[in-house]
């Protein structure tokens, strides 16, 4: 979780996706501590016990399934942007071998020689 937390606050200042579940995480594991305790004294509430976990756990799923698509979204817009950045990369080096023949062909006509007379 803190790992996670650690590169949102890289990428992303706001960590609002994981509060939620880090919320409903601390207090699923302060509730069961409380339960570990009570149970072995209250076997007339095990079943009430058993209800409230099994919310719990309901409630921790969904969090995570919406974690889930969130994370394929940021996927997905990641892949986009890499995309751009190879169509700007390739514009870039058409640009730069436009460049490069220009000066070439600048070059040669300024000496008066050809690309043969190069070697």
């Amino acid at each position: 979780m803190q790992e996670i937390e650690g590169k949102n606050t890289t990428l992303h200042p706001q960590d609002e996706e994981l509060k939620d579940l880090k919320e409903e995480m601390e207090a699923g594991v302060k509730r069961v501590q409380e339960l570990s305790e009570q149970s072995a004294l209250n076997f007339c509430m095990r079943a009430f016990y058993t209800v409230e976990l099994d919310g719990m756990d309901k409630s921790l799923k969904r969090l995570l399934g919406i974690l889930q698509v969130q994370g394929i979204g940021d996927v997905k817009e990641v892949l986009v942007q890499v995309i751009d950045c190879k169509t700007d990369v390739n514009k870039i080096s058409i640009q730069l071998d436009d460049c490069k023949t220009e000066i070439v062909e600048g070059i040669l006509a300024w000496t008066g020689k050809t690309t043969d007379q190069l070697d």
